[in-house]
């Protein structure tokens, strides 16, 4: 019988009295843990976060975490106490082929665990993880809604012996998971055409080999089950969405489509999607000062000149 592995999650901060927290700074937290671990766990099996379609049998047993109750720490800091099942314990048929998911998550290891490394990788901003997607990183942001309510870091502890290093939310990592969302490309459709090598996870997840050795991760988004199985070691075009990494790297390819490849297909679609330009936000909104901007301008522009006169100024400018 599976054994539940305890976890801690510590708040610090004008809020926290010890065993005490004050209700809208628990109920802010316990209403973001579960997801978070829910999107840990998913996004180490299909590399979305959000994994559209029916869900797969064992992962819910896997994502379903319980809050035990809360214990004082140092420093009046609150513990909040948890339970998570392993996931080899969770899905053992899942989970037991390691070579599915490389350095992405251990059989041994519990969501609680995968929060834990994707945190690390937000907060020394790895923009080519696999660890997280733009949907995580809004909800890594989104715990600025804690923050506010007077909480100056989140503690998470893991169930590894041989992991010594803190893990925290602070308003650091929050501003790195801003700038990684905001860095990463949009999603694009894209047809990829290349041999397809491997089918993992209940023929949900497979991969392309394109003709210059780079592999494609792919996700079949659809509801509708077909027989991926038919089409191994055959040439094959998909059609999807190219998910990216801040990096620009491709991520995944959320498939809704495929079918044996044409020579066209081979001629035209045998190669990476390239990313469009970072929906960055930031990049747009530059703050105006005293000498920038409308400012620049307010107050000085010329009142009583020609059309003409004006045209010949602006002719000057450029």
């Amino acid at each position: 019988m599976a054994t539940p592995v305890e976890h801690i999650v510590e708040l610090r901060g004008s809020s926290c009295h010890g065993k005490l927290v004050e209700p809208q700074v628990a109920g802010a937290m316990l209403s973001r843990i579960e997801p978070l671990v829910r999107g840990a766990i998913t996004m180490s099996v299909f590399r979305a976060s959000r994994k559209r379609g029916r869900p797969m049998e064992g992962l819910n047993t896997a994502c379903q975490i319980f809050y035990s109750g809360q214990s004082a720490g140092k420093g009046n800091s609150t513990r909040l106490h948890f339970t998570a099942n392993r996931l080899l314990d969770s899905a053992p048929q899942l989970f037991a082929q390691q070579s599915l998911f490389e350095e992405i998550a251990q059989p041994e290891e519990t969501g609680f665990d995968l929060v834990r490394r994707m945190i690390d990788d937000v907060a020394g901003q790895v923009t080519r993880s696999e660890r997280f997607d733009t949907d995580l990183l809004k909800q890594v942001a989104g715990f600025q809604t804690v923050l506010k309510k007077g909480v100056e870091s989140i503690e998470l502890s893991g169930s590894r012996k041989e992991s010594a290093n803190e893990t925290k939310i602070t308003t650091e990592v929050i501003a790195a998971a801003t700038q990684l969302r905001q860095a990463t490309p949009p999603p694009r459709r894209v047809k990829i055409a290349g041999a397809f090598d491997i089918i993992r996870v209940s023929d949900k997840v497979f991969e392309l080999l394109l003709p210059d050795g780079q592999r494609v991760r792919a996700v079949w988004a659809k509801d509708e089950v077909i027989g991926l199985g038919k089409f191994l070691s055959r040439d094959v075009v998909i059609e999807g969405v190219a998910v990216y990494r801040p990096s620009g790297t491709l991520l995944r390819v959320d498939t809704t489509a495929i079918a044996p490849a044409t020579n066209h297909d081979r001629n035209l679609f045998a190669q990476l999607p390239l990313p469009s330009a970072p929906a960055s936000i930031a990049a747009k909104q530059k703050p105006q000062t005293s000498t920038t901007g409308i400012n620049a301008i307010w107050g000085i522009w010329p009142g009583e000149e020609s059309d003409e006169e004006l045209l010949d100024s602006v002719e000057e400018v450029g």
